[in-house]
């Protein structure tokens, strides 16, 4: 099969994994897709890093499919194999030395891992997803010491990454030390969020007004109320700005900034005892 043949049937599985009622269309010709290149690569003479890049693209999106179709174990195999040639074209941009490159390489490496978190959750496995998000979380800060000045693929998977663990850290049993993990790391997501607001690209209100949503439930959980005031109007500013569509973010953010529940009074003392006669009186 030609190269341009290959790119041609990726995009078919692109299109077809669009439209739900297309995806078990999707799903078989993906199977193609990847063993195209599979065969491409392995009869190659030389290194052709476009082959691999569609490898690790056509795995990491069969697995996105594959989860959307209920069949999370084969997701987390399909994305842990886009995670390995991610990884391994990561490692041989990064010896190149070319910086445009490197924050396309780290960034796709990155947001692999995220989402192979978010299949291995889906498959049973939270605390596979916390690892990976934590693994993710460093890698990045160990390739790039400041998220903020990062290049653009980077800083992106960074605030996709903080995100997904500061929500993974406030799910089931969590600690203080959890807690506090997760409002740094909402923290983190909600500055790089908001550096790439642009209106020019709805999704970006979207992602920022969904770690508004994340960082008041980690500050509810601290009880640091004076910081949830602080948070609370420019979250429902953004959630005006975005409509009726973001009703459900409204009242996950209303749910946070509610004050705790005074504890009940015991029926013992439900109702006043009544008055004491005094002998006087009589």
């Amino acid at each position: 099969m030609s190269p341009d043949e290959r790119e041609e049937l990726f995009e078919q599985a692109v299109s077809l994994s669009a439209d739900r009622r297309t995806w078990s269309d999707a799903d078989r010709l993906w199977t193609r897709v990847v063993s195209a290149y599979e065969a491409a690569i392995e009869t190659s003479a030389r290194v052709d890093r476009n082959d691999e890049r569609q490898l690790a693209r056509a795995l990491w999106r069969h697995a996105s499919l594959l989860a959307m179709l209920g069949r999370a174990d084969e997701a987390v195999a399909s994305g842990r194999q886009a995670v390995t040639w991610f990884r391994r074209i990561h490692d041989a941009v990064t010896a190149e030395g070319t910086t445009p490159r490197r924050d396309e390489a780290l960034g796709a490496l990155l947001t692999a891992l995220a989402d192979l978190a978010g299949f291995e959750f889906n498959a049973g496995r939270p605390a596979a997803r916390l690892d990976l998000l934590r693994q993710a979380a460093e890698l990045g800060i160990a390739e790039v010491a400041n998220p903020l000045t990062a290049g653009p693929h980077t800083k992106k998977a960074m605030g996709f990454i903080y995100h997904n663990f500061a929500a993974a850290l406030l799910e089931g049993d969590h600690d203080h030390d959890d807690v506090v993990e997760a409002s740094l790391m909402a923290s983190l997501a909600v500055e790089i969020r908001l550096g790439d607001l642009n209106a020019a690209n709805p999704n970006s209100a979207w992602e920022l007004a969904n770690t508004y949503v994340v960082f008041a439930r980690s500050l509810a959980a601290m009880n640091d109320r004076s910081r949830l005031e602080m948070l609370v109007p420019l979250a429902e500013n953004l959630l005006d700005f975005l409509g009726p569509s973001a009703a459900a973010l409204r009242e996950e953010l209303h749910a946070a900034a509610a004050p705790p529940e005074l504890p009940k009074i015991p029926e013992t003392f439900s109702t006043p005892p009544p008055p004491q006669r005094r002998w006087w009186r009589r």
